[in-house]
């Protein structure tokens, strides 16, 4: 075979089979699928096609060689191989992390990247909508409710601003769960109420300004008592049950004081107590030998109304009539400060748990906008009713918004399954800075994994002999290979959950990316204090 001839079969074929690899690789997920290496392979087959269909004709015809042309296809292939090397080393060199090949699972990306996806370049937040590190949460989403989580200082209050600022521009209604009187400073205006017994400007509120019908009573009983856990569940029952009874006699009585209802069920004498219950399912506890029973019953209820003492004694406000009152633009706040907490906890669960009880009650309306906001909500109480409204509100136009700072503080306090439930019922999550690795970890797991394709670039070195032309020399050569390695990572790791700065979080939209969001801080006047006493 001519030499001219030889070489222009070994090009061609060195050319064509380089070729065949890369695809095979790009194909196979070993080298990366991007527009710019499909370009280069591209240009790579198209070369080696007209190399083929030119030279190996005239071969076959002729027995001559295309020396030239074989030549220039190998050229060509040896750019187009340089360059897809090329583009693998500036992904490997500079890719930062979070950005390299995503071939499934989450994708992370840049909050104003985010808003263009969904809404374009152009598009411009307006006072109305709710707004989270530049990205507009869709209307059609916040009935899916939201959560926001982060430690003190993260920036979890400035986010509920945000919503609560639309919410006001909307003249929409709201529910709003208090800690320390941080928003109605803020937010408070003529028009809107206030419950917290230790301030001088609270509402007057009653359990009997609650009962409309016989069965009230035994909904006022759940919220004042929540569902029991273990084996202190059928105390709980026998507490709610015995409290439920006694506001109804009471109440069949015409008799409304909330001191004569404390008396009945703490410190009334077995025979006084029979008799306001007799024929009741409560009668039990005051049958003779059951004193124990009752002590015990009574001492599950003193823990949750101890603080009803506080109460006046014949009040007006209802929680229902204000949730029923949709002719009412104002907000009502429930608020608490650090240092009563601990009185005013199962308080303040039972006003919420009636404000979503009657919420569930109202007629099928999902454009009423009734807002339901619970900041610091593993720190409250119980609200038995709150996985039912996270999972019904919808239809009657509620939209939850809940405040949260351990994942461990919420399952101690509903269980580890309910908790769970509370939580994938809320279906758009701002994340912001965790202050305990459990926090951080579940929401490094809830925010998802990926599959990446990762560059990973190794060197060598190697020393060889002169060999027979130059005995005792020897030299060294160094070689450089590149390996795309597919990997399952988390999209976002449970230290950067703990690490993020101050009003820098992730921000989860169903259907859409993770987003990393930065929120601006924006002071607000206090307007009112934020407590009087």
């Amino acid at each position: 075979m001519k030499p001219a001839l030889a070489l222009t079969l070994l090009l061609l074929a060195g050319a064509s089979f380089m070729l065949g690899r890369n695809l095979v690789n790009t194909i196979k997920g070993k080298e990366p699928a991007t527009w710019v290496t499909w370009l280069w392979l591209g240009l790579w087959a198209v070369t080696v096609m007209y190399g083929l269909g030119s030279a190996v004709p005239r071969m076959v015809t002729s027995g001559e060689s295309s020396a030239l042309l074989a030549i220039g296809v190998a050229v060509v292939s040896a750019f187009c191989q340089s360059r897809i090397w090329g583009h693998m080393m500036a992904r490997a060199n500079y890719a930062p992390h979070g950005q390299e090949t995503v071939i499934r699972g989450t994708e992370v990306v840049g909050g104003a990247d985010l808003q263009a996806r969904m809404y374009g370049d152009k598009a411009k937040p307006a006072d109305v909508d709710i707004e989270i590190g530049g990205v507009v949460i869709p209307r059609m989403l916040e009935a899916q409710h939201m959560l926001f989580s982060g430690t003190t200082g993260a920036g979890k209050t400035q986010a509920i601003n945000r919503v609560l600022r639309a919410v006001r521009a909307r003249n929409e209604r709201a529910l709003i769960a208090d800690p320390a009187g941080g928003f109605f400073s803020r937010f408070g205006r003529p028009g809107d109420v206030l419950f917290n017994p230790f301030d001088r400007r609270s509402v007057d509120w009653s359990p009997f300004a609650e009962i409309r019908a016989e069965y009230d009573c035994q909904r006022i009983a759940k919220a004042a008592v929540p569902d029991g856990s273990g084996e202190g569940a059928e105390w709980h029952h026998y507490a709610q049950t015995l409290l439920g009874e006694t506001l109804l006699a009471l109440h069949l009585r015409g008799e409304r004081s909330v001191k004569r209802l404390l008396h009945y069920v703490s410190s009334a004498d077995i025979k006084e107590l029979g008799e306001l219950l007799a024929g009741t399912p409560a009668a039990i506890l005051c049958a003779k030998g059951n004193d124990k029973m009752l002590n015990n019953t009574r001492g599950i209820i003193a823990t949750y109304l101890g603080v009803w003492r506080y109460l006046p004694d014949a009040g007006t406000f209802s929680v229902r009539e204000w949730v029923q009152d949709e002719t009412r633009t104002g907000w009502l706040f429930v608020t608490y400060r650090d240092d009563q907490m601990g009185m005013l906890r199962g308080l303040v669960a039972s006003l919420l748990e009636l404000g979503i009880v009657e919420g569930l009650s109202l007629s099928e309306n999902q454009n009423r906008g009734l807002w339901f906001v619970f900041d610091e909500v593993d720190s409250l109480g119980k609200v038995s009713s709150l996985r039912s409204g996270l999972t019904k509100l919808r239809k009657y136009g509620g939209r939850c918004v809940l405040g949260l700072q351990t994942v461990s503080q919420l399952r101690e306090t509903y269980g580890k399954d309910e908790a769970q439930t509370l939580l994938a019922n809320l279906s758009t999550k701002l994340i912001l800075r965790a202050g305990d690795n459990e926090t951080a970890e579940y929401f490094s797991k809830e925010l998802g994994e990926q599959d990446i394709d990762r560059l990973q670039m190794t060197t060598g070195q190697g020393t060889s002999s002169g060999g027979l032309t130059n005995p005792g020399q020897s030299s060294e050569s160094f070689n450089t290979n590149y390996n795309m390695q597919r990997v399952r990572q988390a999209a976002i790791m449970s230290s950067e959950v703990l690490n993020l700065p101050d009003l820098q979080g992730f921000l989860k939209i169903p259907g859409q990316p993770v987003a990393t969001v930065k929120i601006d801080y924006q002071a607000m006047p206090e307007i009112e204090p934020a407590y009087l006493s």
